[in-house]
């Protein structure tokens, strides 16, 4: 029995062998063929690879190379330097792009630069003084004896020192005559001639520098406002008598005297502004005495420091915004300053426009008096003269007529 078994078994082995054996083969060579073929597959695949990778490969030959040659004939000091100095340069150069962006120069800009320097080099100021002097001399210059002139308003240099008239001094055509006007007459010399030539005042920014003397400012404006001040004869008697007797004043003097000052208080609203004009143009005296730029002076210096100046405007367009900002705050306590200056000239020109309309308010007012009284002295002058002719009409005979004079008149006869 074992024995028959141990046959039957090796049969079914033989057996199952024998149908398996073809199926185990050709399994075997579909799984060679696939292996072989995704063998070829990934040597395709990592040849490929490699190929991409060989850039990569040369950069790291070529880094190894040149860290090769650096460790050989560099030092690491050196190199570390090396690579601050690159790093230094390449933020140096973007910091010298970002200032160009940031303070590139607007087209406005390049505009007002060279408007501003067309502007100071006409010297406007310059020029109207010298047309101020040219036109006054043009017209005054027929009472001197002189061929040729010199002096302030000549543009020269002058001849002679000035005799001033000494300040409070009321002046007279007499004292006029002899201290300032004599001179130009007999020699040309137009030193003295600056006190009736009120323009060179308003193009001279420094009084002082233009060797203009106080006296001759207050002299000026007298000449302007009140020239040749005189006083009612009977008036300044009464006023010497009343030294002793204050009270002896006559109502018709007092009556004088207020009428004189009103006009004058009217007046001191021109004095004020023309004294402005002055004082702007007179240089104050520092702690130690020492004359110091006119406020007219600073503010010519301040507007072409800036506008026509170009280097100004290199300033500014180098300028951090910090150094602007400090820039802009200066302008604008300049521009306040300018603004309450304008103020005070707006309120001269209000009291004086106001001063005008109440001049003319009253010469307005006397004016229609006058008329009314005129019509008034017509109408009695109109009926006296018919009053006159009626009385004489009664009395000349009926071939008579009374004239003009209420005399009776032939009437004449036909010839």
């Amino acid at each position: 029995m074992k024995r028959y078994k141990a046959k039957q078994m090796m049969s079914v082995m033989m057996l199952v062998g024998a149908f398996m054996a073809p199926a185990l083969t050709y399994a075997d060579a579909e799984d060679v063929a696939a292996i072989n073929g995704l063998k070829a597959s990934n040597e395709g695949n990592f040849s490929t690879i490699n190929n991409s990778l060989s850039p990569l490969q040369n950069i790291q030959t070529n880094t190894q190379n040149i860290n090769d040659f650096l460790n050989a004939h560099v030092k690491n000091d050196e190199y570390f330097q090396a690579l601050l100095n690159y790093e230094a340069a390449a933020r140096f150069n973007e910091l010298q792009y970002n200032q160009q962006l940031l303070y590139m120069a607007a087209p406005g800009s390049i505009w007002a630069v060279s408007a501003g320097g067309i502007v100071g080099k006409t010297k406007v100021g310059d020029a109207a003084k010298k047309l101020v002097n040219t036109s006054i001399l043009t017209s005054i210059k027929g009472y001197s004896t002189a061929s040729n002139y010199s002096g302030p308003m000549a543009n020269g240099t002058p001849t002679s020192s000035i005799d001033l008239i000494p300040s409070g001094t009321v002046l007279t055509k007499d004292v006029l005559y002899d201290k300032y006007v004599s001179p130009f007459v007999t020699s040309g010399d137009t030193t003295g001639l600056t006190v009736i030539n009120f323009g060179q005042f308003l193009q001279t920014p420094n009084l002082s520098k233009a060797k203009i003397a106080p006296e001759q400012s207050e002299q000026m404006i007298s000449l302007i406002t009140t020239p040749f001040p005189t006083v009612d004869p009977t008036i300044k008697d009464q006023i010497s008598g009343a030294k002793l007797n204050p009270s002896g004043l006559t109502g018709a003097s007092k009556e004088g005297i207020v009428d004189a000052m009103v006009e004058n208080a009217i007046v001191s609203v021109s004095v004020s502004a023309l004294g402005d004009i002055v004082a702007r143009r007179t240089p104050a005296l520092d702690s130690n005495g020492n004359p110091i730029d006119s406020v007219m002076e600073a503010m010519d210096n301040y507007s072409s420091q800036r506008f026509t100046n170009p280097a100004w405007y290199e300033q500014i367009s180098a300028s951090s915004d910090t150094a602007l900002l400090r820039e802009l705050a200066h302008m604008q306590a300049y521009s306040s300053y300018m603004q309450f200056q304008q103020f005070r000239v707006l309120e001269q020109q209000m009291a004086l426009l106001a001063t005008m309309n109440a001049v003319m308010a009253k010469m307005n007012t006397n004016m229609d008096k006058l008329n009314v009284q005129m019509q008034k002295a017509a109408a009695q002058a109109a009926q006296a003269s018919q009053n006159l002719q009626n009385a004489t009409s009664a009395k000349c005979g009926s071939n008579q007529y009374p004239d003009a004079n209420g005399n009776c008149v032939d009437i004449p006869k036909a010839p």
